[in-house]
């Protein structure tokens, strides 16, 4: 029987972990070995019926990614991974180890893992154990759960006043100004009814008053 060889040329990364602590100052942790590495993902979809034709991305939500860990530390590095290991120079590898990933746990930071079947950003440990026994004193058996955070970001402008329009303030007869008191996303601004005002800050135009008032106003955002 005729034996056929698959060439396997890929190269295999350690898997490794990187974050800024809280001083701003990069740390990376490399596993002597990943005993063993769960990818998870997940979306949640309705259990109701939807209509006929519908998005069904309405209806469904992307769950936040969790990756379980079981990795170990041995007292003596098996790769030469230089001093951008934290583990560079020390003495104990294993108690420095657990000591460095508590650290990041509570400092509660994004930490970016690379495996070799993906990288993942904007993880957060969750939870960390460690086991030993009389045989593996001397190296760190650990588990952890990281967890992905949905992190967004969406453009915005600062509306400078200006005269666009008066606003009538009601049981009131001063004509203001109306100076938004933050920043807005880059959105129309449409005219509303009575029930639906929201407050601004407004500087008064006419009357007796100079300094800005607080009163419902007839513009959103």
């Amino acid at each position: 029987m005729a034996t056929t060889t698959i060439p396997y040329d890929m190269k295999l990364f350690p898997t490794s972990m990187t974050w800024a602590d809280v001083s701003g100052i990069y740390n990376t942790l490399y596993l002597d070995a990943a005993v063993r590495e769960k990818h998870e993902s997940e979306v949640v979809i309705t259990k109701h019926p939807i209509e006929l034709g519908a998005d069904i991305t309405d209806h469904t939500i992307i769950e936040p990614r969790r990756f379980n860990l079981t990795g170990r530390i041995s007292a003596i590095p098996l790769r030469d991974a230089g001093d951008s290991d934290i583990l560079f120079g020390e003495s104990n590898r294993p108690v420095a180890a657990f000591n460095a990933l508590q650290t990041l746990q509570f400092s509660r930071v994004f930490v970016t893992l690379y495996t070799n079947l993906k990288t993942y950003d904007n993880l957060v440990l969750q939870s960390l154990s460690a086991d030993q026994d009389w045989q593996t004193s001397r190296v760190l058996d650990f588990e952890a759960v990281f967890r992905e955070v949905f992190v967004v970001s969406l453009p915005f402008t600062t509306i400078a006043p200006d005269n666009r329009a008066l606003a009538q303030v009601p049981n009131s007869s001063i004509a203001a100004e109306m100076v938004p008191e933050v920043s807005v996303g880059m959105l129309t601004p449409r005219f509303l009814q009575p029930q639906d005002m929201v407050k601004y800050t407004f500087i008064p135009t006419s009357g007796n008053g100079k300094l800005p008032i607080r009163g419902p106003g007839p513009w959103l955002y």
